[in-house]
């Protein structure tokens, strides 16, 4: 899949490697992707006033990134790349 951000940054891949691919280019710490993702929903909250919400952490971090690429979608924070 690609994920088009609603700056114009694009990722390429399963929701997984599009939010690993988004950590690697965000300024923040070094957290591990679960807690990447929290960020993310916690950044969504504070500056875009949209609530995500992700599974629990012990349904693992691919099913975690599924969820928040769905939700990014549904709510307007990113758009999927239609396939030609």
């Amino acid at each position: 899949m690609t994920l088009v951000m609603q700056d114009g940054r694009c990722f390429v891949g399963t929701p997984l490697q599009i939010v690993h691919a988004m950590h690697a280019i965000a300024f923040v710490p070094a957290i591990d992707v679960v807690e990447f993702m929290q960020t993310l929903v916690l950044d969504a909250r504070q500056f875009a006033g949209v609530d995500l919400t992700l599974p629990p952490a012990e349904e693992g971090a691919s099913n975690m990134a599924a969820a928040l690429v769905r939700q990014m979608v549904a709510t307007g924070l990113a758009y999927r790349m239609p396939l030609h």
